[in-house]
């Protein structure tokens, strides 16, 4: 799904009512490639802020899908890494505790909130199940805004 970027809350709305859910149960995922076509293919507009809000129940695939990239692209973790560093983004995301997210962890300005056991009293990890989402969409909201208050792109 391809959505471009919108001020209108019933259009947003529409889009997120848009989004169908298939399929499933496989592990692992395909971050890498969502946030590779989000780096490659957003109109950004200069000089401002840009985050994806990135929520995962499992790791990613090490390597991109040849299918989504240019003819010898690097598919790699860190090729994904540099692209959206390149670009400014910054990550900020709940994700499963594992070495190819720690790696998108270490973006500048990217911050990642473990799921982990810690979110379930019987200690079994079931994704992002136990996470108290609102709760940690206001402390996503929090840093975002913080963080905008601080240029970091030069005048």
């Amino acid at each position: 799904l391809d959505n471009p970027f919108t001020t209108d809350i019933s259009e947003l709305k529409g889009q997120i009512a848009a989004i169908r859910v298939d399929g499933g149960g496989d592990i692992p995922e395909s971050a890498l490639d969502a946030l590779y076509l989000v780096t490659s293919k957003t109109d950004w507009r200069d000089k401002v802020h840009r985050f994806i809000l990135l929520f995962s129940d499992a790791d990613t695939h090490p390597e991109m899908h040849p299918d989504n990239l240019p003819v010898n692209a690097d598919p790699s973790l860190n090729s994904v890494a540099m692209a959206l560093a390149e670009t400014r983004i910054k990550i900020h995301a709940v994700l499963p505790e594992t070495e190819n997210y720690k790696t998108l962890a270490k973006i500048p300005g990217s911050q990642c909130e473990w799921a982990s056991k810690a979110g379930d009293p019987a200690g079994i990890y079931e994704g992002l199940k136990n996470m108290d989402l609102k709760a940690v969409l206001e402390r996503m909201a929090r840093t975002i805004t913080a963080t905008a208050g601080n240029p970091t792109i030069p005048a």
